[in-house]
C-alpha cells in the first residue's frame, strides 16, 4: 500500500510542498518548509478540524477510561460486599464460621454456589488489578478491599446514627444495634472472601505482561509507519 502525503502548496508559486520534510525553526520550533522554486519559507500547519477531532478523541478516551475504572471498582466492591452479606448460611454451621462447610456437606448445589461466589470475586479482583496496573498492585488491592469494607459498614453506621439521634432528640427508634456475633461473622467472612479474591492477582500479572508486550509491538508498528512516512516526505 502506497502512502500519499497531504497536499501543501506554496502560497507564492503554488508549488507542491507535501513531499518536502518540514525543518523546525531554530528560534520558535515551528515546522518551516522552504519552497524550492521561489525560496519562500512557509509554516506547515495542520487543519483546525484535524486538531479538533484529535483533541476530542484524546478527551473521550480519557473520560471513558476514568468512567470504566470508577464504575468497575465501585460495582466490584459492591458485589463482593453483597456476597459477604448473603453468605452467612453458606459458610456458617451451628453459629461457627466454617469455610469448608459447603464442600463437606455432600450438596453439589451448595458447593457449586460457593465456587461460583469465590470465582466471581477472583475475576473482579483480576479486572481491577488489570485496570490499575499502570499505578501499582497494592493501590488496586487497597482501593478494592477498602471500598468493600466501607460498603459493609454502611448499615452499621446508619444504625449508630439513628440510635444516637434518638437519644439526643428523645424519640423512639425501632432499630437495634447489631449483635457482636453478627459483626464478627461478617468481618470474618470479609477476610476469607477478600483473601480468596487475591488469587486474581496472579492471572492479572500474567495478562498484564501479555497486554504490555502487545502495546509495545503496536508502538513499534506505529513508529515504523511514521518513519516510512518521513522517508516519503524526504
Amino acid at each position: 500500500m502506497r502512502i500519499v502525503p497531504r497536499s501543501h502548496t506554496c502560497p507564492s508559486c503554488l508549488t507542491e510542498l507535501g513531499r518536502i520534510r518540514a525543518a523546525p525553526d531554530p528560534h520558535y520550533g515551528l515546522p518551516v518548509v522552504v519552497c524550492p522554486s521561489c525560496s519562500l519559507p512557509t509554516v506547515r500547519q495542520r487543519h483546525p478540524d484535524i486538531e479538533f477531532w484529535r483533541r476530542f478523541r484524546r478527551v473521550h478516551s480519557a473520560i471513558r477510561g476514568v468512567v470504566l475504572r470508577i464504575g468497575l471498582t465501585i460495582g466490584g466492591a459492591a458485589l463482593i460486599a453483597l456476597f459477604v452479606m448473603v453468605s452467612d448460611d453458606m459458610f456458617t454451621i451451628h453459629g461457627q464460621f466454617s469455610p469448608e462447610y459447603p464442600f463437606t456437606t455432600g450438596d453439589p448445589q451448595l458447593a457449586m454456589g460457593a465456587l461460583m461466589l469465590l470465582g466471581t470475586c477472583v475475576l473482579l479482583m483480576m479486572s481491577v488489578v488489570l485496570l490499575y496496573r499502570h499505578r501499582s498492585i497494592f493501590f488496586a488491592i487497597t482501593i478494592m478491599l477498602g471500598l468493600t469494607l466501607l460498603i459493609l459498614t454502611i448499615d452499621y453506621t446508619f444504625v449508630w446514627i439513628e440510635r444516637t439521634m434518638a437519644q439526643l432528640f428523645a424519640f423512639l427508634s425501632d432499630t437495634r444495634y447489631p449483635r457482636r456475633s453478627e459483626m464478627m461473622g461478617r468481618f470474618i467472612r470479609f477476610a476469607f472472601i477478600g483473601s480468596c479474591s487475591l488469587l486474581g492477582v496472579v492471572p492479572a500479572l500474567l495478562l498484564g505482561g501479555i497486554v504490555d508486550r502487545s502495546d509495545r509491538r503496536r508502538f513499534r508498528r506505529l513508529l515504523n509507519k511514521r518513519r516510512k512516512q518521513r522517508r516519503i516526505h524526504d
